[in-house]
Formats: C-alpha cells, sequence, structure tokens
C-alpha cells in the first residue's frame, strides 16, 4: 500500500502478468510453499520473542512450547521433501 492507501500498481502489474503467462499449477505452487514458510517463520518468531522478549503482553498465547517446535517441524518438512523427492527421483535415473 502506498500512502495514498491504492495499491502498489507494480504488485498489481505483476500478478497480473504471472497469472497470464505462468502456468496456474505453478502458481499454486509457488503461493502454498510461500504460505508454508511464512507461516513456519512467524512461528520462530513467537518462540524467539517468547525467549527473548518473556515480559511483552501477548493477545494469544499458546503454551505448549513443544506444539510451537512441532509445528516449525512439520511445516519445514513440507517445504523440503518435495525437492528431496525431485532429487531422489533425478538420481533414480542415473543409478
Amino acid at each position: 500500500m502506498t500512502k495514498q492507501n491504492k495499491p502498489n500498481q507494480g504488485a498489481a502489474i505483476t500478478s497480473i502478468v504471472m497469472s497470464l503467462v505462468i502456468d496456474t499449477n505453478i502458481l499454486v505452487r509457488f503461493y502454498v510453499f510461500t504460505v508454508w514458510l511464512f507461516h513456519g517463520l512467524s512461528m520462530i518468531g513467537l518462540i524467539v520473542m517468547r525467549i527473548t522478549k518473556p515480559q511483552l503482553t501477548r493477545p494469544y498465547k499458546v503454551t505448549e512450547l513443544l506444539y510451537k517446535l512441532y509445528y516449525c517441524a512439520s511445516k519445514f518438512f513440507m517445504l523440503i521433501l518435495p525437492h528431496i523427492t525431485r532429487i531422489l527421483n533425478y538420481l533414480r535415473y542415473f543409478l
């Protein structure tokens, strides 16, 4: 958003060009990857803020640290798994 609360024209043009040029399957993969990445990073941010600044008030609290760690591990596993399978499929042709 710009100062006048108007959408950024560059972002609008980029999204239009991407939707016209790139295949829908690639756009969905890119979107899902980005969502998983930022969900995982936001949870890591919550963990870091909880450890470094415990005195801050929080609008919501997740009490179990184990849940946060499991959530981060599962998000990053979902991010890395497609790349690992692609590498294994690539190596299968040469072995």
